[in-house]
């Protein structure tokens, strides 16, 4: 009776009003619903005079939730070492990127120094770092962790490159956005937590220690002197006494026989 009627529409849909005369004013209001995230791009209420018996008006809407903060997720890691113990001085460093195009925008940086008095040196995360990021846009966002190469002597370092996503979405649309899911996608582990996720990831690096080339032969001279000191009727000679030279590992002998003037010499290569 007052001329008055609303209507829902869902985005890009359009209704349409028939019967209405030229020169008819027809005055639409677009109510946005509170802490929806959607704004109306211009005018709120817009006035239309009908000629020839038609008329149209559009109204677009901008849609800015409040961001979110991933305070729930938590990110870190484990250095291990293989191929000899961890000495004074190992410290090995990671860094937090994440996906900006087809190029990689460094979130953190943390380093790992070997400490005897704490048990727990060779752990990092990367919370502060992660906390302090908003996201404002319901989308999945990608992120990696990879280790810096550094110049330790005959150590490998790991170069596998850990991935994992982030899903932001605003499922009940309330303009609220909220960490939907967390995924690891590769070397990356992702378990659930009371109120959110914990990601984490290994590195290990190994030493290899460098190949010890064969010594080259050592020649060594052995030389021995027989004295005879005959008492009584019997005499015997200098010559024919046998001398061994063994191995005390292997058992290997080495014998020389000496002269008749009482005299052994050979070379032996060790």
């Amino acid at each position: 009776s007052n001329g008055k009627f609303g209507i829902f529409v869902i985005p890009g849909s359009a209704f349409r009003i028939y019967g209405l005369k030229s020169g008819t004013v027809v005055k639409v209001t677009e109510q946005i619903i509170a802490q929806s995230g959607f704004s109306v791009r211009g005018e709120a209420t817009k006035t239309l005079t009908i000629g020839n018996g038609s008329g149209n008006i559009t109204f677009v809407n901008t849609y800015t939730p409040q961001g979110v903060k991933p305070d729930n997720v938590t990110v870190g890691g484990t250095k291990t070492l293989e191929g000899r113990e961890w000495q004074e001085g190992d410290s090995f460093t990671f860094v937090l990127e994440q996906k900006d195009g087809e190029n990689w925008t460094k979130i953190g940086e943390q380093t790992v120094t070997y400490d005897a008095e704490n048990a727990d040196f060779s752990k990092f995360n990367f919370n502060d770092d992660f906390h302090g990021l908003t996201f404002y846009k319901a989308e999945t966002y990608t992120f990696r962790i990879r280790e810096i190469k550094g110049t330790l002597e005959n150590v490998d370092y790991d170069e596998t490159v850990n991935h994992f996503t982030l899903k932001v979405t605003d499922v009940d649309m309330d303009g609220k956005l909220e960490v939907n899911t967390v995924a690891g996608t590769e070397n990356t582990a992702v378990s659930e937590t009371a109120d959110g996720y914990d990601v984490s990831v290994t590195f290990n690096n190994t030493f290899v220690p460098p190949a010890v080339p064969d010594p080259d032969p050592i020649t060594v001279q052995i030389c021995v002197d027989k004295i005879v000191n005959n008492i009584g009727e019997l005499t015997h000679g200098k010559g024919g006494f046998r001398f061994v030279l063994e191995n005390n590992l292997t058992s290997e002998g080495f014998v020389v026989v000496s002269d008749d003037n009482g005299n052994t010499f050979a070379n032996r290569d060790i």
